[in-house]
């Protein structure tokens, strides 16, 4: 009862106050079809989301292929985010 009461006062305070930030990451976050990579159902994602979404599914993908002891630390495709 308590989470539910604080999730709908979040959501009212959100959509009350309107913080330019959180619908601008929204915007951004969901893009229009013309810039789509990856789709979910009718919903378009950015390039970063994209990524992300796709990784995701590659990585599970390899997880059927191997569930038990994976592909280790190279197996996968290192990413250095330096």
């Amino acid at each position: 009862m308590l989470l539910t009461s604080a999730t709908v006062l979040i959501i009212v305070l959100i959509l009350v106050l309107k913080p330019e930030a959180f619908f601008s990451r929204v915007k951004y976050t969901f893009q229009e079809k013309e810039s789509r990579l990856a789709r979910i159902g009718d919903i378009y994602f950015d390039q970063s989301s994209s990524a992300r979404i796709f990784s995701w599914k590659d990585s599970i993908e390899s997880w059927k292929k191997r569930p038990i002891l994976g592909r280790g630390i190279a197996g996968f495709g290192l990413i250095d985010g330096q």
